[in-house]
């Protein structure tokens, strides 16, 4: 079960950056997009109490909005939303989860690894054959530890967008 299938990778809404998914770049989603919300679990929200500085919860704030509205544009556009959540860390947290309770079309996966796609990620082969049983060939990704994901991947694989 290789990636090769995947056709197009966005990366958007990067380590707190904030954006919006559609258009990005002149890209709308199709039937074969995911969009997909890596490690927003609290422990990464909070980054060791620091989202609690004056300056860092506007930030922490404008970064779920954002999200928030991902969310409700990948329900609009009915593609499949993904949650990555970093095994032993918690669950996502429930600001997304609200979002989402009346959706069918979302999935959870674990990963063991920075990367989703890591080879020693122990919950990849659950990942790809999602993906590939639904024929999804364009990611848009977002979360809050995405430059780790980024840094995973090959380069030629996908392109860095700062929205």
């Amino acid at each position: 079960m290789g990636l090769k299938y995947l056709k197009n990778l966005i990366f958007c809404l990067v380590v707190f950056c904030v954006g919006t998914i559609v258009p990005v770049y002149g890209f709308t989603p199709g039937e074969h997009t995911a969009l997909v919300i890596i490690d927003m679990q609290p422990v990464f929200i909070s980054r060791g109490g620091h989202a609690e500085d004056s300056e860092n919860q506007e930030k922490v704030q404008s970064v779920l909005r954002a999200q928030i509205k991902s969310i409700k544009r990948a329900e609009a556009a009915h593609i499949p939303i993904i949650f990555i959540e970093y095994e032993g860390e918690g669950e996502t947290t429930d600001a997304l989860k609200n979002e989402i309770k009346t959706y069918e079309n979302v999935a959870f996966f674990k990963k063991s690894e920075d990367g989703m796609f890591d080879n020693n990620n122990s919950h990849k082969p659950e990942l790809v054959k999602y993906l590939a049983n639904r024929n999804i060939q364009t990611l848009i990704i977002t979360g809050a530890n995405g430059g780790a994901w980024g840094m995973k991947v090959s380069p030629g694989l996908c392109r860095i967008i700062s929205v």
